[in-house]
């Protein structure tokens, strides 16, 4: 809906409907008031029966985290996680270890799905899948210490040249998540060590050295370009780095946070 208030689409994408879903079970789990929780849960089981209907990776990994918050449709949760066993099965091999022929946005998010529907259906096969698809994603996005998101214009197929920009900040929380929840649920510190650092892709350990983070107005520009910073702040943009940064200060007792403490302090 741009400035004019007028819908752009009659349905809506399935990206937007799966976030629509994961907003929603993180709703019912931590509203702070009974009449949020409330409603939250009453959409989110209005929504279950078209729910099942979607087919993209994203939109589905993004339902199975929000259905897992609420406790809510676990046959949903495994039919979703077993669509994305299907999809890794199919395009995975040898060097390419992931859902799909291509690299796109928020790509942390289906690891960290299978990890979450492999904890709560106690499933090992999600588990395996989702470890090995996160670990191929961090050989693509580290270099070094350094966290080097795929770009949007022209993303990464596989076999494919791969964009560097625009990088975009909600990757970069996307990535801190996925790295806490393996740190969580595999016991592996070095997951934790690689959120730190991809924190810190907020604050200019980064491929342009340059801090997205802007001290003066709390907002975060909105991206990485060729040219530098996108001077933009926008809401999805600072959103992401207050969630990147409290889910890393939530988790200190398990992280060294020397890194990121300084550079925050900055």
């Amino acid at each position: 809906m741009p400035f004019d208030r007028r819908w752009r689409e009659e349905t809506g994408s399935p990206d937007s409907n799966g976030r629509a879903l994961c907003a929603l079970g993180y709703g019912v789990r931590y509203a702070p008031e009974p009449g949020l929780r409330d409603a939250a849960r009453l959409l989110l089981e209005r929504a279950l029966p078209q729910a099942s209907r979607l087919t993209s990776p994203r939109a589905i990994a993004f339902a199975i985290l929000g259905l897992a918050e609420a406790r809510l449709g676990l046959d949903l949760v495994q039919h979703f996680a077993n669509e994305l066993v299907r999809l890794f099965e199919h395009h995975a091999s040898a060097d390419w270890q992931w859902f799909e022929p291509y690299l796109t946005y928020s790509n942390a998010t289906l690891p960290q799905a299978m990890f979450i529907a492999g904890e709560l259906l106690n499933n090992d096969r999600y588990t395996t899948i989702a470890h090995r698809s996160l670990d191929f994603l961090i050989g693509v996005l580290f270099q070094g210490d350094i966290l080097d998101l795929i770009g949007q214009r022209g993303w990464y197929p596989q076999n494919g040249e791969r964009a560097r920009f625009d990088q975009q900040p909600v990757d970069a929380a996307c990535a801190v998540e996925a790295l806490l929840v393996a740190r969580r649920i595999v016991g592996e510190p070095r997951y934790g060590e690689l959120a730190e650092r991809a924190l810190e892709w907020f604050y200019g350990r980064n491929c342009s050295h340059l801090a997205l983070y802007d001290p003066e107005t709390g907002g975060c520009y909105d991206g990485l370009t060729p040219e530098g910073v996108n001077r933009n702040q926008g809401a999805e943009s600072t959103i992401a780095h207050l969630l990147a940064r409290l889910l890393i200060e939530e988790h200190q007792d398990c992280l060294e946070g020397r890194h990121v403490a300084q550079a925050v302090s900055r």
